[in-house]
């Protein structure tokens, strides 16, 4: 009986620049509940990864993923195949009861019965990915169909390679070898890929062949990834000492990196402060908040933006969770607002990896379901890149949206809570609601080559605009604000400064905090009292800007404050050295710290000269 077997060798153009530590050779780890649901497996590589399930392989490599299909294939049951003697633990955020420790690992993963007779397996050589067709007697190589999504062009060239070209580069597998044994000897068969015309690949070739399994590396006991990954963790050495303890140094952009005994203790980005009193340092985002949003009528709800996602408290920031929107993976949240009338409407605008535009998306139920309100958004390149969305207080199914461009932007309006947008007759950079006269609201414009920067006033809820005041050539408005105590009043932050205008925005005047100032926001409950975030930390003033004083932590870049004056304040977390010993098993940190101040080039490498049997 002879097998006839095609193999397929998947390579990665990988762009120069350090990575993470990845291992030597390819190994297939159990989905424990590390990776997307639906996945059986998954490997990494240096400059990809992969993951497999009976349905689909997805591979990302950079900002691309593309995902191939077996066209036509069967249900299939995945399997382990040849357990390497490592396993994989992911010691990931500060809590130890949500660590997965003891995932095998396999060196070839295979499917039976893909098409009738044909198995397939997935191995690797070196870091290369590949997967073989292996074909019984009698069983039609014709049936095999490759489909591939994510890719912008899928192409065979010269030397008979299938290219997929994507965002990130070239993904290729080499031209297929066929070959069948007989008699103990390796017999080459012709073959090679053919785009057919719907897209789809097919191989032709007569035969299959199956590869040879993947080398196992004794050296390679186990691959521990250590950190988040929700602001960038890279590893630049590792070393052993005489204990079997490893030693793991490198940089780390994630506030929730695990740290254990440390000498510098977690990271901080959120704070809270209630009534005006001092702030409570909190633990329960781990990441970079970029936006806060409180609720209106319960400030214990609140929404945290972060560089990690979306995160919901309901327990005034004691805990938080990260709430599951549905966006492609690698999607960025560019904005977010609260309907004031109803709490459990979000609204939140989004980008993809590659930098596409996924537009606006809306959640009735606080975040459990979200769904996309696109109907107007869209253009010849897709949905449009909100920056910024803004929920009328007085009218709250009014909605205004911005496209990013400066002063090319694009304003859309929506006067039915997002089921549809349309063209905003005025571009502006930031808006506030009077909410004493309903359809009374303020914009500041960009300035351009002909046109300055103004402030513009619309009493129809932005039908129509009219100009306040002279127009400003190099400036505008980064945030503008209403003092709830004296109508009339608008205050404004920009790269200079805060500044105040007594009447209605015709004239404008200085105020003390002359640095630029982002979010600014006036206090529900004081007179007089208003907050703006400048020069790294909250400043407070309780004199109608004569005078500013630093209010709350060091660091901090956002805040948001509810009716009832509790404040919310976010900060960024920048990257650090750490430092991080394992025990011999791999599955337990010992000891895990930050060792240096907000450095974005701060690193440390490991030097075999260091006795790592004594503590640092």
């Amino acid at each position: 009986m002879r097998l006839l077997c095609v193999a397929f060798i998947v390579c990665i153009a990988q762009a120069a620049g350090p990575t993470p530590m990845m291992p030597a050779r390819l190994a297939f780890e159990a989905n424990s509940g590390q990776a997307e649901p639906g996945f059986q497996f998954l490997a990494r590589a240096r400059g990809y990864s992969v993951a497999i399930s009976a349905n689909e392989t997805a591979i990302r490599a950079g900002s691309a993923q593309v995902r191939l299909q077996f066209v036509g294939s069967r249900p299939f049951v995945l399997e382990g195949l040849d357990q390497l003697p490592g396993v994989v633990n992911y010691l990931i955020g500060k809590d130890s009861s949500h660590w997965l420790r003891g995932i095998p690992t396999y060196a070839r993963i295979r499917g039976r019965n893909l098409y009738p007779g044909v198995d397939i397996v997935f191995h690797g050589t070196g870091s290369r990915l590949e997967y073989d067709f292996a074909l019984a007697p009698g069983a039609d190589a014709s049936r095999i169909g490759l489909k591939f999504t994510g890719a912008q062009r899928v192409r065979v060239d010269e030397q008979g390679d299938l290219v997929l070209d994507t965002a990130a580069g070239e993904l290729r597998q080499r031209k297929p070898l066929i070959y069948q044994e007989r008699n103990g000897r390796r017999e080459i068969v012709d073959g090679r890929y053919r785009i057919t015309g719907d897209g789809q690949v097919a191989v032709n070739i007569p035969r299959y062949d199956r590869r040879r399994p993947l080398l196992i590396d004794p050296e390679l006991v186990y691959a521990v990834p250590v950190g988040t990954g929700s602001g960038g963790d890279q590893v630049n050495a590792i070393a052993t000492d005489s204990q079997g303890n490893t030693y793991i140094t490198g940089q780390t952009g994630s506030a929730d990196f695990p740290v254990r005994n440390a000498l510098q203790g977690p990271a901080v980005t959120l704070y809270r402060s209630d009534a005006g009193g001092p702030f409570t340092p909190l633990q329960s985002v781990g990441s970079s908040v970029t936006m806060i949003a409180v609720e209106p009528s319960n400030s214990a709800i609140a929404y945290i933006l972060t560089t990690r996602g979306l995160f919901k408290t309901t327990d005034a920031g004691a805990h938080a969770t990260l709430l599951p929107l549905g966006l492609p993976a690698g999607s960025t949240i560019t904005a977010m607002a609260i309907d004031p009338s109803n709490v459990a409407t979000v609204y939140v605008a989004a980008y993809a990896e590659s930098g596409a535009g996924l537009g606006v998306y809306k959640t009735i139920d606080g975040g459990a379901d979200w769904t996309a309100i696109d109907n107007g958004l869209n253009g010849p390149q897709g949905s449009a890149v909100i920056t910024q969305l803004y929920v009328d207080p007085t009218q709250p199914s009014h909605l205004f949206a911005e496209k990013s461009g400066g002063p090319s932007s694009t304003a859309f309006r929506s006067d039915d809570g997002g089921a549809t947008w349309v063209p905003g007759s005025l571009s502006f950079f930031s808006l506030t609601f009077d909410p004493n006269h309903p359809g009374t609201v303020y914009a500041c414009t960009f300035a351009t080559a002909t046109t300055g920067a103004a402030i513009y006033k619309s009493t129809d809820g932005g039908n129509t605009w009219s100009m306040l005041g002279p127009q400003n050539t190099n400036d505008f408005a980064i945030i503008l604000a209403i003092d709830p105590f004296h109508p009339g009043t608008l205050w404004a932050g920009d790269d200079d400064g805060v500044y105040k205008s007594a009447d209605g925005g015709q004239t404008w005047s200085e105020t003390a905090l002359q640095a630029e100032a982002h979010p600014l926001a006036a206090d529900p409950v004081v007179p007089n009292t208003f907050y703006a975030a400048a020069q790294g930390g909250i400043y407070k003033t309780s004199d109608g800007g004569a005078t500013w004083a630093r209010f709350g932590p060091s660091g901090v870049s956002t805040f948001a404050i509810a009716p009832d004056e509790r404040m919310y304040a976010g900060a960024s977390f920048a990257v650090k050295a750490f430092v991080t010993k394992l025990d011999p098993t791999g599955q337990n940190i010992l000891y895990s710290t930050y060792i240096s101040a907000d450095r974005s080039t701060s690193r440390l490498r490991a030097s075999p000269w260091i006795n790592w049997a004594t503590p640092m």
